[in-house]
């Protein structure tokens, strides 16, 4: 079952969406607010006996967008804008 929630915040749409990916998850949200995409997934097992801390794992990934193969670019390791010419 597909399920989709949005709401308008400062002239942009915020729209949660489940049921349609990450299927072999407890729990998978896919979140939207303008042109920024999150999927948030949640996996549970049973309880371990002895075990007094909630282990978490965060995984996360960085894409690059088409943006960063404009003339322009931001070198993060000079921390200085570099032109390249085409």
């Amino acid at each position: 079952m597909f399920v989709r929630e949005s709401v308008n915040i400062g002239g942009r749409l915020l729209t949660f969406e489940t049921g349609r990916l990450a299927k072999l998850a407890h729990g998978a949200v896919l979140v939207t607010f303008g042109e920024s995409v999150v999927l948030v997934t949640c996996v549970s097992s049973e309880e371990r006996p002895g075990l007094d801390f909630f282990p978490l794992t965060v995984n996360t990934s960085k894409r690059r967008t088409p943006r960063a193969k404009s003339r322009e670019a931001f070198s993060s390791v000079r921390g200085v804008f570099v032109t390249t010419k085409c």
